[in-house]
């Protein structure tokens, strides 16, 4: 499961995740220099050049949780992933950014499933998103008497 769409695991990711308040100017500051931060200068000095002035709040994650939480239900950490375009990270705190502004995660509802060895495949019945209709796919993988999570994917149903 080294090719997980890191954001999106991100995106309403909670365990050890704080708020930026307006005292931790020092780390907002580091965050809004990197590349990829969402807004521009226009935008921060229009909002105060503080994280209370976004829209949206400012999440801060902990690289550890999220590594102990891979650990836990994919057998992997951070290091092992081989793509995590689109995340903010300052190494500086140990913690990876978000901007997220309510709690909305994705559901699965799995309406079929097939088992070979110690791999179980488990599909959707198609549902609407990334531009389409899609199938979403699960796959686990036993291992020492618990289940990992391999890969969640979405397959594109125009495509086959």
């Amino acid at each position: 499961m080294t090719e997980l769409d890191f954001e999106e695991f991100l995106r309403y990711y909670f365990v050890e995740s704080t708020d930026l308040e307006d005292g931790d100017k020092e780390e907002f500051q580091a965050l809004a220099a990197l590349p990829g931060f969402h807004w521009d200068a226009e935008d921060l000095e229009r909002w105060g050049n503080r994280p209370s002035g976004l829209p949206v709040p400012v999440h801060r994650i902990s690289k550890a949780a999220v590594d102990k939480t891979l650990e836990t239900y994919a057998g992997i950490t951070t290091a092992d992933l081989k793509i995590t375009n689109g995340i903010l990270y300052l190494a500086k705190y140990n913690s990876y950014y978000n901007f997220t502004s309510d709690y909305g995660p994705g559901s699965f509802q799995p309406a079929e499933g097939v088992r070979d060895g110690d791999t179980v495949i488990l599909r959707s019945e198609p549902v609407w998103g990334d531009g389409g209709e899609v199938i979403q796919e699960l796959t686990l993988r036993e291992e020492d008497g618990r289940w990992l999570i391999q890969s969640f994917t979405r397959i594109s149903t125009e495509n086959g």
